[in-house]
């Protein structure tokens, strides 16, 4: 099991993968490399208004998921 809570718990602002300090690509790509094939979830907010920041996170789950 991978405890990632301490990644989080003193992240005051948490938007979209790739405005922030955590590489959730490198997190995601070691969790998979360990053998989970599941759905992960996440919980942030978006770092821009409107349709562009849902275009946002869009372009950053799939820049995420590839490796």
């Amino acid at each position: 099991m991978i405890n990632t809570e301490w990644l989080f718990e003193h992240n005051i602002s948490i938007s979209e993968p790739k405005t922030g300090e955590i590489n959730y690509k490198n997190i995601f790509k070691h969790i998979h490399d360990k053998g989970y094939k599941g759905v992960l979830g996440m919980e942030h907010g978006n770092s821009r208004k409107g349709k562009e920041g849902e275009q946002a996170v869009f372009e950053a789950y799939r820049y995420c998921d590839n490796f």
